[in-house]
This record gives structure tokens, C-alpha cells and sequence, in this order.
């Protein structure tokens, strides 16, 4: 059976700030023992300048203890992982916005010493527009006089973007 207990936290300081704490316990038993036990603190720190500018921080950290005689293959007594992103943020208009930001990770177990696995630099841009459709077409589009035609126009989004070396998972959103 698996065992999970995740609380969390939000909260904001002086409107400008704010933060989310959240942890995941899990544990997975069998056998009468834990096949394994797994710890994640997701801690995200924002810093909203103005309408257009914001600073976020996330760090995570990861624990897993495994019971060695429970898993059918080979597997350290503990792994921890640390990751970090760092993300400016620049909202051009409400459809556009820019980013650059950096992060790294690293892992490590009981068997090896925590090493890097990743480090990256990175610049995004990311412009959304919408269709443009002949004049009476896009007028019933947006007014709603013309049902299907508005279901079918949708935003569209282009990302473009620059990294210098891993991953670059931004997940900043626009709003």
C-alpha cells in the first residue's frame, strides 16, 4: 500500500511577495517493510516589481530511502536530488512576455557523492495573436453574433527561445 501525506502553505507579504511551501511524504509498504520512502520540499519564492516585472525563485529537494532486500533490482539505501531555477519575468503586453532565467540540479546517494547533473542559462520569448479573419467575419467572431465562427478562433503562441547547456523548464506562466 502507499502511504502519501502532502501539506502546504501560501501566503503573501505585502501584496508583493509571496510564497508556497508544499511536502510530499510517501511510502510505499509491502511485506511488512517500506519498499521505499520519498520526501520532496517544493519551496517557490516571487517577487512581483510591478505589473510587468516578477523575480521567482523554486528550490526543491528530494530524499528517497529504499529498503535494499524489498526491490527486485539494485538500488542505493538513499538518493537525495537538489534542484534551483531563478526566473526574471517581463510581460511586453498582456500576450507577450520575456524570460531569462538559470537553473541547476544536482544528485547524490549513500554510493556516490552529490554531483551536478545540470546547469543551464536561458532567455525565452513567448508572443501569443489571435487569427486575423475579413471584416464582418472577425466583428461576429468577437461579438459573439456568430457562434461557430467564435469557437474556432483561438490564440495562437510561438515561444522562441535560447539556452546554454540542460534543461530549461520554465514554468513561469504569463497571467
Amino acid at each position: 500500500s502507499i502511504d502519501s501525506f502532502e501539506p502546504g502553505l501560501q501566503g503573501s507579504l505585502n501584496g508583493n511577495i509571496s510564497v508556497n511551501l508544499s511536502y510530499i511524504d510517501e511510502r510505499l509498504k509491502r511485506d511488512g517493510g517500506s519498499v521505499y520512502h520519498a520526501r520532496l520540499l517544493d519551496t517557490r519564492l516571487s517577487w512581483q516589481f510591478n505589473l510587468r516585472q516578477r523575480l521567482r525563485l523554486a528550490l526543491q529537494y528530494g530524499s528517497t530511502e529504499f529498503d535494499q532486500s524489498l526491490n527486485s533490482f539494485p538500488v542505493p539505501e538513499e538518493a537525495s536530488d537538489i534542484g534551483t531555477q531563478l526566473v526574471y519575468s517581463y510581460k511586453i503586453n498582456p500576450r507577450s512576455v520575456f524570460y531569462a532565467g538559470y537553473s541547476d540540479s544536482y544528485t547524490g546517494s549513500d554510493a556516490i557523492d552529490t554531483y551536478q547533473t545540470e546547469r543551464s542559462l536561458f532567455l525565452k520569448f513567448g508572443y501569443a495573436w489571435q487569427p486575423c479573419l475579413p471584416g464582418r467575419q472577425a466583428h461576429d467572431a468577437v461579438l459573439g453574433a456568430d457562434p461557430e465562427l467564435a469557437q474556432h478562433v483561438h490564440a495562437q503562441q510561438i515561444d522562441i527561445g535560447i539556452w546554454v547547456g540542460g534543461d530549461h523548464r520554465v514554468t513561469d506562466d504569463i497571467s
